[in-house]
């Protein structure tokens, strides 16, 4: 099962922010498993990211994270940055692509 797969049975749910950071990220990871809101599975390739950010709920950003390219354009998508006010109305997991 690839990231795609993994990424289509998160539910909507309370913004899920995992920082850059890796001991960071890995104690949110764990907490996330811990509550069965993900994988061990997503979380060990969630591991591998740069950096986890949520989406934005808007329809575009939403056809983003369930279109059939979701796993290519998660990946290589870097514009969303939600504001302080879109993070308390975000959802899912959106994957920055590393830095320039």
């Amino acid at each position: 099962m690839g990231l795609r797969d993994l990424l289509g049975h998160i539910p909507d749910k309370e913004l899920v922010v995992i920082h850059e950071t890796f001991g960071e990220r890995d104690r949110q990871l764990n907490d996330l498993v811990a509550r069965g809101e993900i994988t061990e599975e997503l979380a060990g390739e969630l591991s591998h990211v740069r950096e986890v950010v949520t989406a934005v709920r808007t329809e575009s950003h939403r056809r983003l994270l369930q279109g059939p390219e979701t796993h290519e354009v998660l990946a290589e998508v870097d514009v969303l940055q939600p504001s302080p006010k879109e993070r308390e109305r975000a959802s899912g997991i959106f994957i920055r692509r590393r830095g320039r």
